[in-house]
């Protein structure tokens, strides 16, 4: 029989030792690495969800923005509807007082104060 050169003795032995490790023990920095992994996505599936309610927030308040510009774009409309109305209406009495002559506007306003 043949003797085993230590080397290679020493080599079998630590082939073994890491094939038991492997094998029985498991790898412990794996797990550790898979728990640090849940973590990290727990942390950033809240704040996703925290994003997503402030999202939902400031869509709110835009809308309500965009209604409360909306009521006053109208509420300018109307306005500017009326001080063109009341824009004709100076012209047109203006013009009469224009067109009239001083006697006419002395009989018009004697007659409304009577």
């Amino acid at each position: 029989m043949k003797r085993l050169n230590p080397t290679y003795l020493i080599i079998v032995c630590l082939a073994g030792v890491l094939i038991y490790q492997q094998l029985f023990l498991g790898n412990r920095y794996k797990k550790e690495y898979e728990r640090m992994l849940q973590e990290k996505e727990e942390s950033y599936l809240s704040e996703i969800n925290k994003l997503e309610s402030e999202t939902d927030s400031l869509l709110q308040l835009n809308l309500s923005l965009n209604n409360q510009i909306a009521n006053i774009d109208f509420k300018i409309d109307s306005t500017q509807a009326r001080l063109t109305n009341l824009r004709n209406r100076y012209e047109d009495q203006a013009d009469k007082f224009s067109d009239m002559s001083h006697d006419d506007l002395i009989t018009v306003f004697t007659n409304t104060f009577k």
